[in-house]
Parts: structure tokens; sequence; C-alpha cells
């Protein structure tokens, strides 16, 4: 299968979560080792940015009720060995992929069973560290605001969480971007704009495995591109 990675993150205990999109028809993949809801620190260097795979996968592999009750993460996918590398990207290709798979309303892509993992077009965003030094995200998507997700969320089954202070961020590209770019500052669309004037900013969100018996939303994967240039 045919894949672009979307998302890279560090998840801790050497090891990471992956998420991919099949570049033939849209699927989410988070590929997996057997047995595992993650892959291993070694095999993070298997999935780079802004380049398609072509990966031998197994079956899908459901989480155990005790961390996935509701039976969220259904995109995991059994890895079967290292993906081979084809080739960078074209940008007019990615964008045409990350428009293709956008969520119009994450409102309502959260009332979907069995997904985990989303993606919207950032319309208004902000990002900056915190007290504590996690980066985090606030953002209002095509037909998704602050107001309205929390709304959702509420008539929800309960157990989908969104921290108030904003997304943590684990997006491992978007930390070195932001700061190269500019600094310690607060990020927001205008300073896309400013970078990138004909660029379109995408954001990947996943659900967390379960902790503390609730499933949070992370910014798992920052994307910015045009028709001829990628510039994350």
């Amino acid at each position: 299968m045919r894949l672009l990675t979307v998302a890279n993150a560090d998840m801790g205990d050497k090891t990471a979560c992956i998420a991919c999109l099949g570049v033939e028809d849209g699927r989410w993949v988070r590929p997996v080792s057997k047995g595992y809801h993650c892959i291993f620190d070694s095999q993070r260097s298997w999935f780079p940015a802004n380049v398609l795979l072509d990966a031998e996968l197994g079956p899908p592999q459901k989480r155990g009720r005790d961390i996935d009750p509701q039976g969220y993460h259904l995109e995991d996918v059994v890895l079967v060995e290292q993906p081979k590398v084809v080739g960078e990207i074209d940008p007019g290709e990615k964008l045409a992929l990350l428009a293709r798979a956008n969520d119009g309303s994450l409102c309502d892509a959260l009332g979907e069973h069995g997904r985990s993992l989303f993606l919207i077009r950032l319309d208004r965003f902000n990002s900056k560290a915190d007290s504590h030094g996690t980066l985090r995200l606030r953002f209002c998507g095509a037909g998704t605001s602050a107001s309205a997700l929390c709304d959702r969320l509420e008539a929800a089954d309960g157990l989908i969480r969104v921290s108030g202070s904003g997304l943590p961020c684990t997006c491992d590209r978007w930390r070195p971007f932001s700061e190269g770019n500019w600094g310690s500052r607060l990020v927001t669309e205008e300073s896309i704009r400013q970078l990138a004037p004909t660029a379109v900013a995408y954001l990947v969100i996943s659900l967390s495995a379960l902790y503390r018996g609730k499933h949070w939303l992370i910014a798992a994967g920052m994307h910015i591109v045009g028709k001829d240039r990628i510039w994350l």
C-alpha cells in the first residue's frame, strides 16, 4: 500500500505513534508492531516526512477493551516489514491528498465510530509553549469553533476531552519549524500568511490512548503546503 506519513510522534518509553494516509484511497492507517499499539523508536526513521512509501501491511489489530473500551482506534494495522521509499511527494499531490482527507467539521467527524485520526484545514490558530514548556495549539477550522467542539464533546459519551489550555502538540517537526522562524513568539495564521502567502495549513488530530479514564485530543501533525512548495 502506498502511504504518506502525516504524523510521527514520540510517545516516550522508546515508542512512537505514526499516522499515514493511503495515497490511492485516502484511508487512514496507523502502522503498529504486532501485539502493540505503537512502533518502536528504532522504526521511526522508516517514516520520513513528505516521502511516498510502499508498505506491506498485515491485518487490522484491535486494541483491548481495557485501553480502548469504545473501540475508537480502528486505524491500527500491523506493519509487516520496513516500508520501501518511493521518492518525495510532489507539492500539488500532497495538497490534493490533504484536501481530500480534510474533515469539513471536526465536531461531526468525532461522532464517527471507530475513528481516532482526523484532519482539519486551519482557518485561525495560535501556537505557543505553556509555562511547563509544552507546545500547545488552539484552533478554529472550517465548521469547528472551540465552543462547538466543547458542546459536541459534552454531548458525546464523555470519554473524549480537550484541554482548556489548547491541544498539546506532539508533531516532531512543528517546534523546530516554529522556533526557527519566530523564536518563542506566539505563532498565528497571520504568521504563516506572511511566511508562505500561497500556502494552506492543515492539522492532524489524534485521540490519545486512555489516560485517567479519558481520551484526549492531541495536535499530532502540522502541515503547510502550496501547489508549488512544501514548507512543512
